[in-house]
């Protein structure tokens, strides 16, 4: 059996307890926290955060980080301006801006030690926008830039063509640019997405206006219909490019985010805001907008830029892909953010999620590779969140990142597992989601300040350790909840955070909990759980909700043992009145109305 105890700890509002389970095969140690009295619940999956900030006295962010193949590098792109120190302790190491904001390309050890520093730009701002990685290491970048840019030096100075035209770099491990490539017109032109694929090909994606000219490549050149168009172009790692395509209607189209699968097929997401012909061949494949708002796409191409299918979806609000990414078993997995009602089902079918409030929610969504809607989740509350980023581990848990406002509900099945925003409620904070591949909720974790933060980018070391980038002001609190809070201090009005988060090893077997029982019910103060286990199992949860549906008591139970179980609970702080109890392993749920007399 379970038994719990309550020691203070240092931190208000919280308790530690301790306890042991017993059945009749083992005795396994339990030691838990609980939130005691207070309305949300830190995980505790996520731990040993580390981490640092960077930037000057004006605006700084983080666009992009990943992890080299071999695990040994992690590189973080993103802007900044003025004079800015990129090494979190020891030695600095300086970057200069040009002007405006500027174009930073850093590569570090996975414990932060700088390995070298790249700043790109002029006069203008200028944006490294997304970034992937070959098997050997090569780093290939995309972004935007205007005026006149040395990308590392005299020989790969470019001068644009219009507003902004786009660049695509190759660098190799020890920072040194290879080669760069121009994309432009006499107008506005933004690179946005860029992936490999092991066959030594480039694809890259973006949006365009006027006559789109590709360097060295005058026969591959495009044209908008109207406004901005969303180009698809493919590339050699050695720079050349091969073929471009584009789908555009009468009025702004854009896209944000390129993915491939094994077979270098292309996954390509954005918007549009017009009745569209998506096939770029000769062939018409026409999709309608419905409603005022655009309507979000997911646009499939072969490694040859040959049409595969579309769908589409949206009409009533607003409703953005911000990133879209393959899992190791082929899937589709996208997140944004959505207001009003969707339906992500492209079928017959209606599986439709309504954000509440006049703001949006995030969502993470994933599709097979003919398209078909395997699964659809939301995160938020009643203000604003947005999913900006997503990355996968072996077992094709879905990690996501973003920011969130006030309070939200992380848990997108029938559970709760509420955040708060620490300072104003429409401040923004950022958020770490883990979901499992079935889209059930798994684990969530906040950075927390008290102004603007938002996480942009999100990857996962070789030994699952979680890295997050993107903006913080002020103060930012990355072990929030805990006695022990540690600071990260910006220098201007936005900073960079690089911050890291161990997780707890999770059991791969989902234990199935039988006959489940509590007794006594009504109770006076303890509590017996009764339970059996198909496996030993890890990150069981034990919730108590009140009748507004407010989280009272976690107990992350974690180890359970083949067999029968039996938890005991004193809840000696517990007021009279009805309580919910929530029993959890994995997709696996068991409540309870509890009577406490």
């Amino acid at each position: 059996m379970f038994s719990i105890k309550f020691v203070e700890s240092d931190a208000p509002g919280i308790k530690i307890a301790t306890g042991r389970i017993n059945n009749n095969m083992k005795t396994i140690a339990v030691t838990s926290l609980i939130l005691f009295w207070v309305h949300f619940t830190f995980a505790q999956g996520f731990h040993d955060p580390h981490g640092f900030g960077f930037g000057g006295s004006g605006h700084d962010g983080g666009n992009v980080i990943l992890r080299s193949p071999n695990g040994k590098h992690i590189i973080v792109c993103g802007f900044f301006r003025d004079r800015v120190n990129i090494s979190p302790s020891g030695t600095p190491y300086y970057l200069n801006s040009h002007g405006s904001e500027d174009i930073f390309i850093n590569s570090y050890t996975p414990d932060f030690v700088p390995e070298w520093g790249i700043a790109w730009g002029g006069k203008f701002p200028d944006r490294c926008n997304q970034a992937c990685m070959d098997g050997d290491g090569n780093l290939y970048v995309i972004g935007n830039f205007r005026d006149t840019v040395e990308f590392g030096g005299p020989s790969f100075r470019k001068i644009s063509n219009g507003i902004n035209d786009v660049f695509v770099a190759k660098i190799n491990v020890e920072g040194t640019t290879v080669w760069l490539r121009q994309i432009g017109s006499t107008q506005d032109d933004q690179g946005r997405s860029i992936a490999v694929d092991h066959d030594g090909h480039l694809y890259v994606t973006g949006t365009f206006q006027g006559a789109l000219q590709f360097e060295k490549s005058p026969v591959l050149s495009l044209n908008a219909v109207k406004n901005y168009d969303v180009f698809t172009a493919c590339m050699s790692t050695d720079g050349d490019f091969i073929w471009s395509r584009s789908v555009g209607g009468i009025n702004d189209d854009q896209v944000f985010t390129l993915s491939l699968d094994q077979e270098s097929n292309i996954y390509v997401c954005g918007t549009y805001n017009s009745d569209l012909d998506f096939d770029p061949g000769p062939d018409t494949v026409r999709r309608l907008q419905h409603g005022v708002y655009p309507n979000m796409f997911i646009l499939k191409l072969n490694a040859a830029g040959l049409f595969q299918w579309v769908n589409t979806f949206g009409g009533d609000n607003t409703l953005i892909p911000y990133q879209c990414r393959i899992n190791g078993s082929g899937k589709l997995v996208i997140t944004g953010t959505f207001r009003s009602t969707v339906d992500f089902d492209p079928d017959s079918s209606i599986v439709a999620l309504t954000a509440p409030g006049t703001l949006g929610d995030a969502f993470v969504t994933m599709y097979s590779d003919d398209g078909a809607l395997i699964w659809a989740r939301q995160l938020g509350g009643n203000l604003n969140e947005i999913g900006l980023s997503v990355c996968f581990d072996a077992s094709d848990n879905v990690f996501t990142t973003g920011c969130f406002e006030d309070r939200a509900d992380f848990d997108p099945g029938p559970g709760q597992h509420l955040m708060y925003t620490d300072g104003r409620a429409d401040n923004n904070d950022i958020y770490i989601s883990k979901l499992s591949a079935q889209g059930a909720f798994l684990d969530a974790y906040p950075l927390q300040g008290s102004n603007e933060d938002i996480g942009y980018s999100i990857c996962l070391g070789v030994t699952n350790e979680v890295y997050v980038t993107g903006v913080f002001s002020d103060r930012l609190n990355i072990n929030p909840g805990k006695s022990d809070s540690i600071y990260l201090t910006s220098a201007g009005f936005t900073d960079v955070p690089v911050v890291s988060l161990l997780q707890t090893a999770l059991s791969t077997e989902a234990p199935v909990l039988n006959h489940c029982t509590i007794y006594p019910n009504p109770l006076e103060h303890h509590l017996t759980i009764a339970f059996e286990s198909t496996s030993f199992a890890e990150n069981i949860h034990l919730d108590i909700y009140d009748m507004s549906g407010h989280l009272l008591y976690a107990f992350p139970v974690r180890k359970i043992a083949k067999g029968l179980n039996q938890i005991n609970l004193d809840l000696l702080q517990l007021p009279r009145g009805i309580y919910t109890l929530r029993l959890s392993a994995g997709d696996q749920i068991f409540t309870k109305k509890l009577v406490v007399n």
